[in-house]
């Protein structure tokens, strides 16, 4: 079982989740994932985990002042 998944893979987060889907449908991990990398990743994923996962909710956090180390969470 998967309880907790973090990525922080430059810019790859979205693809690599599409790959995780069996994984997100079978144990809905908790999810820490990057999304400074690409302009619009927050949105994109966002709304993938939302179609495979509705029971999905979000928050974010910034870990820095200047744009950078922008997290978001995912959780059931």
């Amino acid at each position: 079982r998967v309880g907790f998944i973090k990525l922080d893979i430059e810019g790859a987060e979205l693809s690599a989740l599409q790959g995780a889907m069996h994984t997100l449908l079978r144990d809905k991990p908790f999810l820490a994932i990057c999304v400074y990398h690409r302009k619009g990743d927050v949105l994109a994923i966002m709304d993938y985990l939302k179609r495979v996962i509705p029971e999905y909710r979000f928050w974010l956090r910034q870990y820095s002042s200047v744009g950078v180390d922008t997290v978001l969470y995912a959780a059931v």
